[in-house]
């Protein structure tokens, strides 16, 4: 046990010191997401529900955390799990019309990421976002009988499901 928390605690401090000394929060995503530290990511996750950190949200964020998530819904821990599901439905409510949006433009004009290499890069981690949620709802459904024996799971499970299309 002291062995994991050391671990976790070495972590976390690379996690912050990348974030909040280095100012990158994207660079310390990807450091979580290297770690493979589940434990530290739905830390990580639970923080990022705060209100206040909305703001740090991006479509960049939502690509790299869905990979996260996925794994966090897949764990036995039902802190994990329910941590998993709010992320996923911050995520998809933030990001949805965008990733909609963008791929409907792209579908219209494919031509567009020729022409504009930001388009190019948004439209790629829009794919990848629409991957991650199908495969959060996949998952979800998958596990339903073993979130029907956890009530809050199970209503978070379905309004999660419902709400993404």
């Amino acid at each position: 046990m002291s062995s994991a928390m050391t671990n976790r605690l070495n972590n976390l401090k690379i996690v912050r010191r990348i974030w909040i000394d280095q100012g990158d929060s994207k660079e310390a995503i990807k450091a979580l997401v290297k770690m493979k530290d589940l434990p530290l990511a739905s830390d990580m996750l639970g923080q990022l529900l705060r209100p206040e950190c909305k703001k740090h949200l991006t479509l960049e964020l939502c690509s790299l955390l869905l990979p996260v998530i996925i794994d966090l819904i897949k764990e036995n821990y039902e802190e994990h799990i329910s941590t998993a599901l709010k992320a996923s439905m911050l995520l998809y409510s933030s990001f949805s019309g965008m990733i909609e949006e963008n791929l409907q433009l792209f579908n219209s004009n494919p031509n567009i990421a020729q022409m504009d290499i930001n388009a190019e890069a948004r439209i790629s981690k829009c794919q990848a976002c629409k991957r991650g949620f199908g495969e959060v709802k996949r998952i979800i459904i998958e596990r339903a009988a073993d979130f029907s024996q956890m009530t809050d799971l199970a209503l978070l499970s379905r309004r999660v499901v419902k709400a993404i299309k």
